[in-house]
C-alpha cells in the first residue's frame, strides 16, 4: 500500500509522549483500540482480585499517552492541540473533538509538520539499475 504508514511501528511506539508533530488516523484509533483493551483486561484483573488497583495504575499510566496522540492527531487537522480542552465544554466539545479526529488530515505540511502519509521512497539515483528509467534500461 503505496502511501500509507505502517501501524504499529517502533518509531511511533517510541513517540507515545511527544506533543509535537502529527499522528494519522491509523497510529491514533490503534492507540485507543489498545489503550482500550488495556482498561478492559485491568477492570477484568481488579474484578478477579477484587480491588480497583490495576484499573486506576492502567488510567494513570495511558494518561499522558493519550493526550499527546489526541494533540499530535488534532496537529494533523491543523489545528492547535489547545483544542483538546473541548473536552470541558459540556454537551458539544467531545463531538467536537470525535469530528477532528475522524477528519482527514490535511495532505501539505502545516505548521506542525509533514504529511504523516506521503509516500517515502528513496530516490534512484541515474544509472544505478543499469539506466536512468527507473526500470532500468528500456
Amino acid at each position: 500500500m503505496a502511501g500509507r504508514t505502517k501501524v504499529g511501528t517502533v518509531a511511533q511506539i517510541l513517540k507515545f509522549c511527544r506533543f509535537e508533530g502529527r499522528a494519522t488516523k491509523a497510529e491514533f484509533w490503534l492507540f485507543v483500540l489498545l489503550s482500550n483493551i488495556a482498561w478492559i483486561a485491568a477492570y477484568w484483573v481488579d474484578q478477579a482480585l477484587g480491588v480497583w488497583l490495576v484499573e486506576n495504575l492502567v488510567s494513570v499510566v495511558l494518561f499522558v499517552p493519550w493526550v499527546a496522540v489526541a494533540v499530535r492527531r488534532i496537529h494533523d487537522t491543523g489545528r492547535t492541540g489547545w483544542a483538546l480542552l473541548l473536552l470541558f465544554l459540556p454537551g458539544f466539545g467531545a463531538l467536537i473533538l470525535l469530528f477532528m479526529f475522524l477528519q482527514q488530515g490535511s495532505d501539505q505540511a502545516n505548521e506542525h509538520g509533514p504529511n504523516p502519509r506521503a509516500q517515502t521512497t528513496p530516490s534512484r539515483a541515474a544509472g544505478s539499475l543499469g539506466g536512468p528509467y527507473p526500470g532500468g534500461w528500456t
